[in-house]
């Protein structure tokens, strides 16, 4: 058909040129939503003093070193709480009923303990699996998971012919066993996916959760986790600096979605820094934790001075894979505080009690529920309101820790401060105490980890 006008044919023109381009846009270009749900300390809003703060976070601590071991060795606590430190909240089955879960991201399957969530006559939505399930073989466990019905008798009558599939999972202060299913899982406020999630119908140890919990949301890069069940490319997590004055603590925020990105106006520095993921390999190059997240560690350094104490490649348990003479360090927003390894951490404190950094070491302070265990304190130099920072040295990347992020002043007061890192024989983890107000965006699809310290991660 001729135009009939100049005009009217550019207009036509352009329509069309609209028209082929939205053909053309790729099916994998669209993005998934973004999610945005907060997080809550366990310790929120109980009513604890500063010292019995201090004692938990001691406590979850001592805890956490001993799964690390993966030894048998015991620790008694003041009280029965888990090493689990962040809660979530989402939403289960067709009625939406919201259950807190911990949040993981060393850990993959998403299981619950509230067994009236998990019966057949409960909701319309909900599955449970058989042993024939496609999905029984996962990335983490590659056997097949036992099944049979004798254990199933506490969740209901819907046992399938040949048996439903049970799981059971290790997590170092506990296990958690049941059956596997298929339900209706929701983040507040958002649509539901249909979820890959456990059952548990026994917990082996009252330490496994902390009691406000009612299961477990893995986090890390497995097929099971809530990450890769979301569908999204990242996920991010920035947690607020927590009072130890009995406060209502800021909001510390969890975000997935594939258009996640960190903002330097957003940071107190000027850039945001990026360093690669890493798998970690044992003496035998045999990979070791795949579905967690592992960064590679080149040095420590304190202050301002970026030359870094590098660390001997003997000093390390577990190998990077980017450069075999490198150790790695295990992001783990579950562990209290962070722990290096013997060599490492010896490092940290010959650099502290470097003269030109006006420190006063004084280890004369014991823990009080353990004799033998010192704590490494130090005093200020008189005139000095602030301690120097301390350096995290990664592949292409540093991460300045500021002296509140790595010591806490002592309940002994007069200006004491005592080391919130710990040494471990075997294991280098970042803890959250040190991520406290640090953004940290994990990037699936290009394996890296960002971070940035933030200005106040409850404006997030």
């Amino acid at each position: 058909m001729a135009c009939r006008t100049r005009a009217y044919c550019m207009h036509m023109s352009l329509i069309s040129i609209l028209l082929l381009a939205s053909t053309l846009v790729p099916a994998g270009s669209v993005s998934t939503p973004t999610y945005r749900i907060e997080l809550t300390h366990v310790d929120a809003n109980g009513g604890f003093t500063r010292e019995e703060l201090l004692q938990r976070a001691e406590d979850r601590a001592e805890l956490k070193a001993a799964m690390l071991s993966n030894t048998d060795a015991k620790y008694t606590t003041s009280a029965e709480y888990s090493t689990y430190e962040y809660l979530m909240e989402l939403e289960i089955g067709e009625s939406r009923q919201r259950f807190k879960a911990v949040a993981d991201t060393g850990s993959e399957m998403v299981w619950t303990k509230k067994l009236e969530n998990c019966r057949c006559d409960a909701s319309h939505t909900f599955t449970r699996w058989s042993c024939s399930h496609p999905d029984v073989i996962s990335e983490a466990n590659p056997k097949q998971v036992p099944c049979g019905c004798e254990a199933s008798t506490a969740a209901g009558s819907c046992c399938s012919k040949d048996g439903p599939c049970m799981f059971k999972k290790s997590y170092g202060s506990g296990s958690a066993s049941g059956f596997m299913a298929t339900e209706n899982l929701a983040l507040p406020g958002k649509d539901p996916i249909r979820a890959r999630l456990g059952c548990a119908i026994d917990r082996g140890n009252k330490m496994l959760l902390p009691p406000s919990a009612d299961g477990v949301v893995g986090l890390n890069s497995g097929k099971d986790s809530l990450v890769r069940q979301l569908d999204v490319k990242k996920f991010a997590y920035c947690l607020s600096k927590r009072p130890l004055d009995g406060k209502t603590a800021p909001r510390s925020w969890l975000l997935f979605g594939d258009e996640l990105k960190l903002s330097a106006a957003d940071s107190m520095s000027s850039s945001v820094a990026t360093t690669p993921l890493v798998h970690a390999s044992d003496a035998k190059q045999n990979r070791v934790g795949n579905l967690k997240y592992h960064v590679q560690l080149d040095g420590i350094s304190i202050g301002t001075d970026e030359m870094h104490e590098s660390v001997p490649k003997e000093s390390f348990k577990l190998k990077s894979d980017k450069d075999g003479n490198k150790g790695v360090m295990f992001v783990d927003s579950g562990a209290s505080i962070t722990y290096l390894e013997k060599s490492v951490f010896e490092r940290l404190l010959k650099l502290l009690n470097m003269e030109k950094f006006k420190l006063v070491a004084d280890g004369n302070e014991n823990d009080n529920n353990n004799n033998n265990k010192k704590k490494y304190c130090y005093r200020l130099a008189h005139g000095v309101s602030e301690g120097p920072q301390l350096v995290l040295h990664f592949h292409e990347a540093k991460m300045h820790l500021p002296w509140a992020n790595y010591m806490v002043e002592s309940e002994l007061g007069s200006g004491l401060f005592c080391l919130k890192i710990g040494e471990h024989k075997e294991h280098s983890v970042l803890g959250n105490f040190q991520q406290q107000n640090m953004h940290m965006l994990f990037d699936l699809a290009h394996n890296k980890l960002q971070f940035a310290l933030h200005k106040d991660c409850s404006n997030l």
